[in-house]
């Protein structure tokens, strides 16, 4: 029973982000398709897999990229630069109405 406790308190703890590298989009995907967490086939591994190409490769890949872009403030301030520029394009302002009602959806939701 202590070893299994073991396990699931490490299962949360928060990664090495100072020594270690993150894995890959395609070290992500790998993990899913042959990781132990599952049999290597069923409902399980279909739902991990799943689960990888819906939730965690496309947070990884915009997490990835907001860090690429926060490296240098060459980068920073040409990304803040193209969405000053958005903002003030017909697409931007529809995309700014379309983000106030859903934030303000959300905090109605919320109240």
């Amino acid at each position: 029973m202590r070893a299994w406790l073991r396990r699931f308190v490490a299962y949360f703890d928060p990664p090495e982000i100072v020594a270690e590298r993150r894995p890959s989009l395609s070290e992500v995907v790998r993990y899913a398709r042959r990781a132990p967490y599952a049999p290597e086939a069923g409902i399980r591994r279909g739902l991990g897999v799943g689960y990888a190409f819906v939730v965690a490769v496309p947070v990884y890949a915009v997490a990835y990229m907001a860090a690429w872009v926060c490296e240098r403030p060459a980068r920073l301030g040409s990304g803040l630069a193209l969405v000053a520029v958005f903002a003030f394009t017909p697409a931007g302002h529809w995309c700014g109405r379309g983000l106030a009602a859903a934030f303000a959806w959300a905090a109605a939701a919320l109240t």
